[in-house]
């Protein structure tokens, strides 16, 4: 029987967090352990953790200096015994009481390296739900033709949360961390699961429900930093990429650049410039177009880097517009 370690990073969510808990508590498949890592949070969220290690054995939790997200799950990483590693946000929650059981069977069914499965997003706003579903692709086993066929669908999300991963992933001198103080930390995560990842299966299911608008999220990004901090790491994975002829990395890499591109527009260009030069200097990567987004922008890259970017953020306004 495969048992699942379930990280919960907590952080200024005592509103939250119970509902999150319980949302695995309430799981009909038992084998499975919830790590509660409380990232030195200010408010009530260390009482609610040990309240919950007192009520079932399943729950430890780990109370450390504030480190931000990617220090807390590393926290987590480090105790888990878990075959498969799975992350859960502490504002966010599973709306499905047989979620684990039903991706268990399909884990158990072909023990592949990465399960991915579908999310909702949550407007606490004004209580609305939309949701994104996986549309099954066929031949979901194949390694490299596997992943080609997820980032052509738009399958292959990035997000830490909404992957179960083999325990094997994260052991070893070269096993998997996130870098403490990196903003948008999932990005690089996805980059080195697509590395060394050989199968993957994709579930039906959609359980994970995303709290939208929670401004105090431990996942909320800034500006100029998060920029430096996406340019950093397509800079270093474009090169990983292009060195080991990694074509599913280039063509994951090819959409950050060019979602980099875009939001870049929304920035003061004189705090950027350093950094647009940088990615002048990776327009190659529009070349590599499986993901759909690249894919329309590669039929305009003949306007050229600079024309292209404007492009994108005049698509991004009108877009927003659209929105409102």
């Amino acid at each position: 029987m495969l048992k699942i370690s379930i990280i919960i990073p907590v952080y200024k969510v005592e509103q939250y967090l119970r509902k999150c808990i319980d949302s695995v508590l309430c799981q009909s498949y038992r084998d499975y352990e919830i790590i509660l890592v409380d990232d030195g949070s200010p408010d009530s969220s260390p009482q609610i953790c040990d309240e919950y290690t007192e009520k079932d054995k399943r729950v430890k939790v780990i109370h450390k200096k504030n480190g931000g997200l990617s220090d807390a799950r590393n926290a987590g990483i480090e105790i888990a015994t878990g075959d498969y590693l799975v992350f859960l946000d502490s504002d966010d929650w599973w709306d499905d009481n047989h979620a684990l059981e039903d991706s268990i069977a399909i884990l158990n069914q072909s023990t592949p390296d990465v399960l991915i499965f579908g999310f909702k997003k949550y407007f606490q706003r004004n209580g609305n739900y939309s949701i994104y579903s996986m549309d099954m692709p066929e031949n979901v086993n194949e390694g490299n033709i596997c992943i080609k066929d997820l980032l052509q669908r738009n399958i292959f999300i990035t997000s830490a949360c909404t992957k179960f991963v083999k325990h094997s992933f994260f052991e070893g001198d070269n096993g998997i961390r996130f870098v403490k103080g990196q903003l948008s930390e999932d990005i690089e995560y996805n980059c080195k699961l697509l590395e060394y990842c050989k199968s993957i299966e994709v579930s039906p299911k959609y359980f994970y429900i995303y709290r939208q608008q929670n401004s105090n999220s431990i996942t909320a990004n800034k500006g100029v930093k998060n920029l430096q901090d996406i340019a950093a790491v397509i800079v270093k994975y474009a090169e990983i990429g292009k060195k080991g002829k990694n074509e599913p990395l280039l063509h994951y890499i090819a959409l950050q650049y060019v979602l980099w591109l875009t939001v870049s527009n929304v920035v003061d260009m004189s705090k950027i410039s350093d950094l647009m030069h940088q990615m002048r200097q990776y327009w190659w990567l529009t070349e590599y177009s499986w993901c759909p987004y690249v894919k329309r922008v590669s039929k305009v890259r003949w306007l050229g880097f600079k024309q292209t970017r404007k492009l994108l953020g005049l698509y991004k306004r009108l877009k927003n517009v659209i929105k409102t």
